[in-house]
């Protein structure tokens, strides 16, 4: 794996009823552009944002029984990124990466999908992963409403506390979301804020 590979990229931890990201830090390579995305409105303690149709590679597991094999989805992704595709390419850094999980009623976790936003150049035409657990995703429109905060030194109890204050936003706003079980977490660096950004991200019903 190459030194300085990336700037704020993620290690998700999922814990029961709770989307957590964590931070890894590379300080001499920064995100060189972020899914593009429209701001719908700013509703003050969270956001409204349209994401646009994309390309992302992703690492996909079904249920997780350890961190070590969450780190593992992780690592795929990096090799990936660092050049273990089609191209023989190390690929640009972009932001964010992010972490989905989709909860079952029955079994609890259900999915955890860990995903990188391809660089435009490869957006149309995505290098193929020659390493294992990761896969090629185009993404359809996605409507969010995104809590934002600063900082990356997070507890559990931190992520758990921003999670519900934005629950709590967005029911008494009316706000409908595909299913509050399960939400996306993510982290990067912002240059122009010179800070690391921790999201939370529900998906919006139309």
């Amino acid at each position: 794996m190459r030194d300085a590979a990336l700037a704020a990229v993620l290690t998700v931890l999922a814990g029961a009823g709770i989307c957590a990201a964590m931070p890894m830090e590379y300080d001499d390579m920064l995100p060189k552009e972020f899914a593009p995305y429209e701001m719908i409105s700013d509703e003050g303690t969270y956001e409204v944002r349209e994401y646009e149709p994309a390309t992302w590679a992703c690492s996909v597991r079904g249920k997780i029984k350890s961190k070590r094999e969450m780190m593992m989805m992780f690592v795929r992704l990096i090799q990936y990124i660092n050049g273990e595709n089609s191209l023989g390419e190390e690929l640009a850094m972009t932001g964010p990466m992010t972490m989905y999980k989709e909860m079952s009623e029955l079994t609890g976790i259900k999915k955890i999908e860990m995903c990188y936003y391809l660089p435009t150049r490869h957006q149309t035409s995505p290098p193929t992963p020659t390493v294992e657990d990761v896969v090629i995703n185009r993404k359809d429109t996605m409507k969010v409403a995104v809590r934002s905060f600063l900082g990356k030194k997070l507890s559990m109890e931190d992520w758990e506390i921003q999670k519900f204050m934005l629950q709590k936003d967005l029911k008494q706003a009316g706000v409908k979301v595909v299913n509050y079980e399960n939400c996306f977490g993510t982290m990067y660096y912002d240059p122009e804020r010179e800070e690391y950004v921790t999201e939370i991200w529900y998906e919006m019903q139309e």
